[in-house]
């Protein structure tokens, strides 16, 4: 028979009887077969198993806990920019400045290096002038890190100054950059 989706038929999905069928069967329980909750419900299905299916595949490459869980924000990072960059998203522009703030980071918090904390620092303005959902990411990271290093790490006065100095470059510059771009 035909496979409908969303209560539409659409040949082009007449060979994907299993997706079409459990969205169509979600469609149908809720009462509702016009909404678009299955077709919701069928993506965050698919974005969870991706991102289980992209950890147990880190971890059996033998990646530890703490970077499988970080393969699965690339991962699904990535999925995003595929889609961003298929409908000419602005914002895509974004997903390597997301990824790269963390690296700049975690090479702050080792090297001590100000160079490194003043790439971070631009890259984490122009960051939140493209697009704050990616900068929201990317901040997450650095308060991730930032705790990790206070909490799992060295309990040592240079770790606090280089986490403070962190902190502290990434606060000024996003409020005097956006003070000064509006």
């Amino acid at each position: 028979g035909w496979r409908y989706e969303w209560a539409a038929r659409l040949p082009c999905l007449d060979s994907y009887p299993v997706v079409t069928s459990s969205s169509a069967l979600v469609a149908i329980a809720s009462g509702r077969p016009s909404e678009r909750v299955a077709a919701q419900l069928m993506r965050v299905v698919a974005a969870l198993s991706a991102a289980l299916a992209g950890y147990l595949l880190a971890r059996t490459f033998g990646a530890g806990r703490i970077a499988s869980a970080a393969s699965v924000v690339v991962l699904l990072s990535g999925l995003t920019l595929a889609v961003k960059l298929a409908s000419f998203r602005p914002e895509s522009a974004g997903y390597a400045l997301m990824l790269l703030i963390p690296a700049l980071g975690v090479g702050w918090l080792r090297s001590r290096n100000p160079m490194t904390l003043v790439v971070l620092a631009a890259s984490e303005l122009a960051l939140s002038e493209i697009h704050g959902i990616d900068w929201v990411f990317a901040m997450a990271w650095l308060i991730g890190l930032a705790t990790a290093a206070m909490v799992v790490g060295v309990r040592s006065g240079a770790t606090r100054r280089a986490v403070g100095g962190l902190v502290a470059a990434v606060v000024g510059t996003w409020l005097g950059g956006n003070l000064i771009l509006g």
